[in-house]
């Protein structure tokens, strides 16, 4: 199995069909599957699943986890963390929050996706991108 560890936005690239392509293997590592890999090595702050800060350890939960806040980011339409030097763990945790709440969709999802999306394929969005977020147990 490869653990990516760094999945983020910038690393998932379109072709001329639309069809994506994840780019940037430079910290991949290849393990068996439902093994933990230790590393010091640390992804895009913002796109890191907290397990790995408080463990240490990347899993394939990691990636899942990465990949829920870039699915987010669609939702939401901007970057959490739009560069390193403001990352602020706080609010970056309390804006992923925001998609788990009822009656709170409507504030965050971006205005140009309400418009191009049925409501029921948005609804289901927003599962996909909430069960990644929480397959960890770290969004409540």
């Amino acid at each position: 199995m490869v653990i990516h560890r760094d999945i983020k936005s910038a690393n998932i690239l379109l072709n001329a069909d639309w069809k994506e392509k994840i780019s940037d293997f430079g910290l991949s590592a290849i393990t068996a599957i439902n093994q933990e890999v230790v590393s010091k090595l640390v992804g895009t702050l913002g796109y890191v699943d907290p397990v790995y800060e408080i463990t240490g350890f990347f899993t394939e939960k990691s990636d899942i986890y990465s990949l829920g806040v870039v699915l987010f980011e669609i939702f939401y339409g901007k970057l959490l963390v739009p560069n390193t030097k403001d990352y602020d763990e706080q609010r970056v945790r309390e804006t992923l929050e925001h998609i788990h709440e009822e009656g709170k969709l409507g504030l965050i999802v971006f205005e140009g996706i309400k418009e191009q999306i049925a409501p029921e394929s948005l609804s289901v969005f927003q599962v996909i991108a909430s069960q990644c977020l929480r397959g960890l147990g770290v969004v409540h």
